[in-house]
């Protein structure tokens, strides 16, 4: 309970650390959790959390880029909250295009007929 205050309370005055931002274009996309978005960043388990929770506010340029790229913002709001958030369809339309980028097509078959090997005569 105490949480959601503070939660509800930081979003009002605007998101104010590196982990707030994250949160706050995590949650516009229904069912988005901390996990998928270290799986759709290609970093490791538990960065999103961390970054979340206060515990490492200060992210790496390379985290920072994947974490902008997969919540459809510019490094500069992630980091220091430069321009406007980007809206809730522009963070929808990043997730979803970071999970089908995750989705790779099965590699195309070679054709395995191969000529018939000529028969000694």
């Amino acid at each position: 309970m105490t949480f959601c205050i503070v939660w509800t309370i930081k979003r009002a005055m605007g998101a104010s650390t590196v982990g707030d931002r994250v949160r706050d274009l995590r949650v516009r996309v229904p069912g988005l959790g901390p996990a998928e978005v270290d799986r759709l960043a290609g970093l490791p388990r538990g960065r999103t959390w961390k970054l979340e929770a206060e515990r490492h506010d200060n992210p790496e340029a390379a985290t920072a880029r994947k974490l902008a790229r997969v919540l459809g913002c510019t490094v500069g709001y992630l980091i220091d909250a430069e321009g406007e958030p980007p809206s809730s369809e522009t963070v929808a339309a990043a997730i979803e295009s970071a999970r089908a980028r995750l989705i790779k097509p099965a590699p195309k078959q070679r054709n395995q007929t191969a000529a018939p090997h000529p028969t000694p005569g």
